[in-house]
C-alpha cells in the first residue's frame, strides 16, 4: 500500500462571507464545527473531485433540517488546483482490504452522533446507535 500523487481540480462550496482567499481553503469552518472526517479543533476542507457531489454536500445540513431552498444563503462555488504529494485513495477497494474495513464501514458511522457524544465509542471503530430524535441539532454559530 502506498500513497499516491493526486494533481487535480477538486471543487467546494463557501458561504459568500467565507468565499475569500483567506477563509476559503483555511479549514477553520471544519475546525470549529467538525464535520464528517474531523473532530471540532482539527482543521479540514472538505472538497470534491466532482462537482456535483460538492454542491450536495454543502447544502446536506440545510436539506436535513428542512430548509426550502428560496430560504438557503447564496454560496460560492469553485475550484481548487490540487497539486498534493502524498494521498491514501480509499476509493481503491484493494487498498481498504488491506486495511481491513469496506466501503459501507467507512461512509456508515453516524458521524454527527459520534461528535455530539464521543463516549458512545466503545471502540475507534464501533458507535452506540442513538435514535434520531435524542441528538440535539448541529451546532450552529
Amino acid at each position: 500500500m502506498q500513497a499516491v500523487k493526486l494533481n487535480a481540480i477538486a471543487f467546494r462550496s463557501a458561504g459568500v462571507k467565507y468565499a475569500n482567499e483567506k477563509d476559503f481553503t483555511s479549514g477553520g469552518g471544519a475546525s470549529y464545527y467538525g464535520g464528517r472526517w474531523n473532530p471540532p479543533g482539527v482543521a479540514a476542507i472538505y472538497a470534491s473531485l466532482d462537482p456535483a457531489t460538492a454542491v450536495k454536500e454543502s447544502y446536506q445540513e440545510f436539506i436535513k433540517y428542512g430548509f426550502k431552498p428560496g430560504n438557503i444563503q447564496p454560496r460560492v462555488f469553485a475550484g481548487l488546483k490540487l497539486n498534493v504529494n502524498r494521498v491514501l485513495d480509499l476509493t481503491d477497494a484493494k487498498i481498504r482490504k488491506k486495511l481491513g474495513f469496506s466501503r459501507d464501514r467507512l461512509t456508515g458511522e453516524d458521524w454527527q452522533a459520534i461528535q455530539l457524544f464521543p463516549r458512545n465509542l466503545a471502540s475507534p471503530s464501533t458507535v452506540e446507535v442513538l435514535e434520531k430524535d435524542k441528538l440535539p441539532p448541529h451546532p450552529t454559530k
